[in-house]
């Protein structure tokens, strides 16, 4: 079956410091759940010093009220000090790691999910992942067991052709209970395309889908959950109601910004860049026909992590 996650208030939030306000996350949340969302990404947990409830980000999980229809998670970025945090059994982590600290995640989730804690494994940066990253994926993935294994395009630099090696590969390895997930951002404008893959594969396991109302996130944007719940209504008889994500579209593009020139992601993807370099020559209105040449210049090995330093130096030499 394939399924939505809904992760307006957690990626959209890069577009306005998650201030979405009180009585707009209430909205936001009670109308995903009244057009049957099967899953809402409510924010990140982060050890911040004090919960705000205007803003998107919990130190507590169990602040979140349980809803009748949709499931509610957070994503916890992997390497956030969570001495304090608070977890809660009926809200399922998100936990988000780069190529780099795989090796460390099976230590840090296995205590989470022995203790009966949903935790779900988010590899970002899968489009990079070589064959035996991929590997000791689909293995830590077998012995954790977690709720979900959702691979992330970070940087929007998948292709159709991509997407199907990487989940067929996951397929074969990864035992059949475990769900998949799926989390691209729209960078080269293939999010509809690679979903439109994973669905016309009809793996046998549950498959979820990361939407955003409107597509705002950072980046490119993501594919957005009005037309991924028209999609599924047409091709697989569900039953969201597009109306009230209609409605939600209207609220969100009124405490939102979501005009912005996309080119620019478009270019970083295209050098595999981390969409934080685009942001950066934005923000400095850098012209877009010479962003090709600063992305070029940014060393292979500070790709995949973004440093202001190193676009700093590049622009200033």
């Amino acid at each position: 079956m394939i399924k939505i996650l809904d992760c307006t208030l957690r990626d959209g939030g890069y577009l306005n410091d998650w201030k979405f306000g009180k009585d707009n996350i209430s909205e936001i949340i009670t109308l995903l759940s009244n057009a049957k969302i099967d899953y809402i990404e409510c924010g990140f947990l982060k050890n911040i010093k004090s919960y705000n409830p205007d803003v998107a980000l919990y130190n507590d999980a169990g602040m979140l009220n349980h809803s009748d229809t949709a499931s509610f998670t957070l994503m916890l970025n992997y390497g956030e000090e969570v001495t304090n945090l608070k977890f809660n059994k009926n809200v399922e982590i998100r936990l988000a790691f780069k190529p780099h600290q795989l090796s460390e995640i099976e230590t840090f989730t296995k205590p989470l999910i022995d203790n009966g804690y949903a935790v779900s494994l988010n590899p970002m940066h899968i489009g990079l992942y070589s064959a035996e990253n991929l590997k000791n994926l689909a293995d830590i993935t077998n012995s954790l067991a977690p709720t979900c294994l959702t691979p992330v395009d970070t940087m929007g630099i998948l292709t159709p052709d991509d997407t199907e090696k990487i989940f067929t590969y996951l397929d074969e390895n990864v035992n059949k209970t475990i769900p998949f997930g799926f989390h691209s951002h729209n960078n080269l404008n293939l999010s509809r395309a690679n979903v439109e893959k994973i669905i016309d594969m009809d793996l046998k396991r549950d498959v979820i889908i990361d939407t955003s109302l409107n597509g705002i996130s950072r980046g490119g944007g993501m594919l957005p959950t009005e037309e991924m719940a028209e999609m599924l209504n047409k091709k697989c008889g569900a039953k969201y109601d597009i109306q009230i994500l209609e409605e939600l579209n209207a609220l969100i593009k009124k405490i939102v910004p979501t005009e912005e020139n996309k080119q620019p992601y478009c270019l970083s993807a295209k050098y595999k860049c981390h969409p934080n370099y685009a942001l950066y020559l934005i923000t400095q209105n850098y012209p877009t026909d010479k962003m090709p040449e600063i992305f070029k210049q940014i060393p292979k090995a500070d790709r995949i992590i973004y440093s202001q330093k190193v676009i700093e130096n590049i622009i200033n030499k």
